[in-house]
Order: structure tokens, then sequence, then C-alpha cells
């Protein structure tokens, strides 16, 4: 089993100004349709190439395949560093645990 990681930046007032039921496609597409590559060792920020589509960007993590531990270890060094974070910052975060 592999992980991939991938970021998705969007404009976000265009994903607010379509309808509620429509977002999720909205973002799968942006995320996975045209244009996608789906090479496994991919890296880097990836940009849509068609007319009116630059509302989104797309950037795969390098070296983030083959394992879960990055994200066991990233859960880990929060438990101990959490007490000494904000409440504000601590409340975004822990809603993500």
């Amino acid at each position: 089993m592999s992980v991939g990681i991938e970021v998705l930046i969007v404009d976000w007032q265009r994903v607010e100004a379509a309808a509620p039921d429509d977002r999720g496609e909205m973002l799968i597409d942006a995320a996975f349709g045209d244009g996608y590559s789906d090479d496994l060792f991919e890296h880097g920020w990836s940009w849509s190439m068609q007319p009116g589509e630059d509302w989104y960007g797309r950037y795969a993590l390098r070296n983030t395949l083959g394992s879960y531990k990055p994200h066991f270890w990233a859960g880990h060094r929060w438990d101990h560093m959490r007490d000494f974070v904000e409440p504000g910052v601590r409340a975004a975060v822990d809603r993500f645990k």
C-alpha cells in the first residue's frame, strides 16, 4: 500500500459561487480531471491548461509514496508539542485527528 499526498489550492470565491451540491464534483475534477497525471512519482505544481480554468492548482509532494510512517510521526510529534501551541491553532489542528 502506498500514499500519495497532493494539495489542491482553489479560488474559494469561485467554489462558493457554485451550487453546494456541485462543489464536490468541481473539486474532484480540478484535482483529477483532464491533464491530471497518474504518474505515482510526479511532484511539484501542475496547472490547468484549459482556457478559463485558472482558478486552481495542484501540488504533488515528493517522496510521499510507500508508507504511512510520515503521517504517524506527524501525529506523534503533535501530541508532544500540542500543549505549547496557542489554543486557536490547537483547535484548528485537533479537528483533523
